[in-house]
């Protein structure tokens, strides 16, 4: 919807690049992983190129969704794979395909630090 728009405009912004490619990691807030998924996917949209990380954490639980992009995946870059540490982090777990996955923890309270990590491993598969 709008919000998720006007949310995504802002993330877009935030972008870092990573070993040359653009990567989004940001702790949202989101009703659940069907509205983290339409926020991807609108940053897809707006970036044309990147590795998007969102999380958003509730009272007893963490949503992560990760996209990229088919350019970055075909540099190495696996959703699946990035998503599933990222919630093992959070006491969770979860996966799904290179191009778009969603997981989720139990500890909300290490969301932060799990997103600072997406861009080590980023890197990492990036082979940097």
């Amino acid at each position: 919807g709008r919000l998720a728009r006007f949310e995504a405009a802002g993330l877009a912004e935030q972008a870092k690049t990573v070993s040359g490619v653009k990567l989004v990691a940001a702790r949202v807030k989101a009703d659940g992983a069907e509205t983290l998924r339409g926020m991807a996917d609108e940053l897809k949209a707006r970036l044309g190129s990147a590795v998007i990380v969102l999380g958003a954490a509730s009272e007893d639980r963490v949503n992560f969704v990760a996209a990229a992009t088919p350019d970055v995946v075909a540099k190495g870059v696996h959703a699946g794979k990035l998503v599933k540490e990222l919630a093992a982090m959070c006491g969770g777990g979860g996966g799904g395909r290179p191009d778009m996955a969603q997981a989720g923890g139990k500890d909300p309270s290490r969301l932060d630090d799990a997103l600072r990590d997406a861009e080590r491993l980023v890197e990492a598969q990036l082979g940097g």
